[in-house]
């Protein structure tokens, strides 16, 4: 494949078929260790799961399989967010292996923004791209500085992320907003009409609050552009949560808890 299309082949790998038989072999609720690394796995909530459910979600499973992915995160990168930062930069690296062995092809840009005063930026970009290695670059070398006052460049990112984006018209479109700060006084109806539009396109757009509180107008953007609206509780991955809500949206929560049972196995 990578010699036909000059693309990677993320279907050679899916080891995550290499789990699902352990279900069945050994009792989740009591962990188990993986026989060729001997590491210990925790207990997984997914033994809860019926087993009509756990059909449909391996069923689901499957067909992510040949699902093609375009990602754009726009991630607030002002001083507020050193946290969340780090805890994306920390956690890129599980992501693209997860939704890489999960669907057929992902690709990932990534926008950056601050506040339109900022000295250094308002907002810089990492294009559409399979080239992971150069996602986790361009991650590793945002910095959390900046800022000042509460609202930020949310508008600016987001059309960014819609107009400034070589998009796939075959490929799911998804956008994910991270931050914890509202948008610049006066662009909030601004970013809930660029998502409406977007939704009309085919688009959805996520949010995800990442402060441990609602943040102003990041409902209703995520409500217009079709999407949901999280808010990360303090310690949550957000990697986690961008995860869940690109591919997980038909079984968040069992998603979720396959997402670290994954990570688990498979790291």
């Amino acid at each position: 494949v990578p010699a036909t299309t000059g693309q990677p082949d993320w279907r050679s790998d899916y080891r995550w078929k290499r789990w699902l038989p352990a279900r069945n072999a050994v009792p989740l609720e009591r962990g188990y260790r993986v026989p060729e690394a001997g590491r210990p796995v925790p207990p997984s909530r997914l033994a809860e799961i019926d087993a009509e459910r756990f059909i449909q979600l391996e069923g689901y499973v499957q067909k992510l399989g040949t699902r093609n992915i375009d990602l754009a995160i726009c991630l607030d990168t002002t001083t507020s967010m050193w946290s969340h930062l780090a805890d994306a930069q920390g956690g890129i690296d599980d992501l693209l292996r997860f939704v890489g062995d999960m669907s057929a092809s992902v690709r990932i840009a990534i926008i950056a923004y601050r506040d339109a005063r900022d000295r250094s930026y308002e907002t810089k970009m990492m294009p559409l791209s399979f080239d992971h290695s150069l996602a986790r670059r361009f991650l590793w070398s945002l910095v959390a500085s900046g800022g000042g006052d509460e609202p930020e460049s949310v508008h600016a990112a987001l059309e960014l992320a819609f107009k400034g984006l070589q998009w796939s018209e075959q490929a799911p479109r998804v956008v994910v907003l991270v931050g914890d700060a509202p948008p610049q006084i006066g662009t909030a109806g601004r970013c809930e009409a660029i998502a409406r539009r977007g939704a009309e396109f085919g688009w959805v757009t996520h949010a995800i609050q990442a402060g441990g509180d609602e943040v102003d107008h990041f409902k209703a953007i995520a409500s217009a552009g079709g999407g949901q609206c999280v808010t990360l509780v303090r310690n949550g991955s957000v990697i986690a949560e961008i995860t869940g809500l690109t591919i997980g949206d038909q079984f968040a929560e069992e998603m979720d808890e396959f997402f670290n049972t994954y990570l688990a196995l498979c790291r």
